[in-house]
């Protein structure tokens, strides 16, 4: 990956952040007046996003304390720590400057889940098999 974010950002895409949709959320909710957004404006800020889908990727966001869907329909940016105060202001920072670096390492890390999720199936796959009798010639039945 990159070099060039620091090691709490990195933590904060690998885990939370991690995709495009989200990234454009949370910029969008970074850069609010008191960090907060209708649900309506979000989705006409992020474009091709609908309400519903606003609402998927705040639940999403929510699950790692970051961000809240209030009850009069909007969404807060609500960091957590001091380290998640600093990382989201890293991101806004390189979203205005290096867009492409943050899509380069949201993509990078997207892979290597992908690649973990794969090990961990061809573990289960071919690790979860019982042991070989060693009697068992293949199905040969004992014949040379």
């Amino acid at each position: 990956m990159p070099a060039a974010v620091s090691p709490s950002l990195r933590k904060l895409l690998d885990s939370t952040i991690d995709s495009i949709e989200k990234l454009d959320l949370v910029i969008a909710l970074h850069g609010a007046p008191a960090r907060r957004l209708a649900i309506d404006a979000l989705a006409a800020r992020l474009g091709f996003v609908g309400r519903e889908e606003v609402r998927r990727l705040v639940h999403e966001l929510s699950g790692h304390g970051l961000a809240l869907g209030t009850l009069d329909d909007h969404v807060v940016l609500v960091p957590q720590s001091d380290a998640d105060e600093g990382a989201l202001a890293e991101l806004a920072d390189l979203y205005e400057r290096d867009r492409a670096l943050l899509i380069v390492v949201i993509a990078e890390s997207a892979i290597e889940r992908l690649r973990e999720l794969a090990g961990r199936a061809f573990t289960h796959a071919f690790g979860a098999r019982r042991p070989r009798d060693p009697d068992d010639r293949g199905g040969q039945n004992g014949a040379s």
